[in-house]
């Protein structure tokens, strides 16, 4: 079989039009197949579309502050787990109040609770932030 532009060159767009006529004949034949394959792609597309919404949100889209590159987190070194930890928070205020290299400082923590409605309570997570 040629590529189809190789076709194209040699026999002209008349060769492609052919092609298509003989698929839309034969879609024709079974619509069923048709139909299935529309809804296939009609959803190959929708999930394409989510999940590049959902990861250009997440990883490519700056940060919504007004310089995001100058972020910086702080993490204590836990000897224990041979790593980085939480900070503690009288070692937040004494770093708030002696920095000098930092215009701003911020903490934050998180959360876990239970709501109940009924009989069930559920987990919920969330985070505090200073």
């Amino acid at each position: 079989m040629r590529h189809w532009r190789e076709r194209i060159r040699r026999n002209g767009p008349a060769d492609l039009l052919f092609d298509v006529r003989h698929s839309a004949r034969t879609l024709r034949r079974s619509p069923a197949f048709a139909c299935t394959v529309v809804l296939l792609v009609a959803v190959g597309v929708g999930a394409n579309s989510a999940v590049f919404s959902v990861l250009k949100a997440v990883l490519l889209d700056p940060l919504p502050y007004p310089e995001p590159t100058e972020l910086a987190v702080l993490w204590n070194t836990d000897v224990q787990r041979s790593g980085r930890g939480p900070a503690a928070w009288p070692d937040y205020v004494d770093w708030r109040a002696l920095s000098r290299s930092f215009e701003e400082m911020g903490a934050t923590w998180t959360l876990r609770t239970s709501i109940t409605d009924g009989d069930v309570p559920e987990p919920v997570y969330g985070a505090s932030v200073t």
